[in-house]
């Protein structure tokens, strides 16, 4: 993991212990916010305190899901090689899952196939051998695979994330 990304787990840690720390004391400032008159001052510096440290978890939150991005865009930048037989990459998929399933990206892959939370890639030439990596733009649960020479299926728990990479590798014995 690079410098920042462990700063950014650190801060969001940090974020959520402090807020459990300071549980108490917002509970009580919240309950004598009950008192007439000087209880919307009580009450307004509590939510105060929790919308500011809900903030630092947010943008720590953020940080995390823009470094997988920009880590997802430099494998996807890795592996746009010449079509050679050394090729390492066999194949590639990105696409949108919201509504009608689109293509955004692809190599060697002629469509897809969409049943819901079912997901048919039909490659473009056939490949026998390979492995592949599957990335989403939230958590991916992945309840089957099916792989064959022409078609690779997979199924999903929900939630399904709005937005998957493929990426098929050939596999040397």
């Amino acid at each position: 993991m690079m410098n920042k990304e462990i700063n950014t787990i650190a801060n969001l840690k940090n974020a959520i212990k402090s807020s459990r720390e300071n549980l108490v004391a917002r509970f009580l400032l919240n309950t004598i916010s009950s008192t007439p008159f000087i209880g919307g001052v009580f009450s307004a510096t509590a939510g105060l305190w929790s919308e500011k440290e809900q903030s630092k978890a947010n943008q720590a939150l953020l940080e995390l899901v823009e470094s997988a991005n920009i880590k997802v865009d430099k494998a996807e930048n890795s592996f746009k090689q010449k079509d050679d037989k050394n090729n390492l990459v066999a194949g590639l998929v990105k696409f949108k899952t919201n509504g009608t399933v689109s293509i955004i990206k692809s190599k060697n892959v002629s469509s897809i196939s969409d049943g819901g939370t079912e997901f048919t890639v039909n490659f473009a030439n056939s490949m026998n051998d390979y492995v592949f990596n599957i990335y989403g733009s939230s958590e991916v649960k992945i309840a089957s695979c099916h792989e064959s020479a022409d078609t690779f299926t997979m199924r999903f728990n929900e939630p399904i994330p709005e937005e998957i990479t493929i990426v098929f590798f050939k596999y040397a014995n």
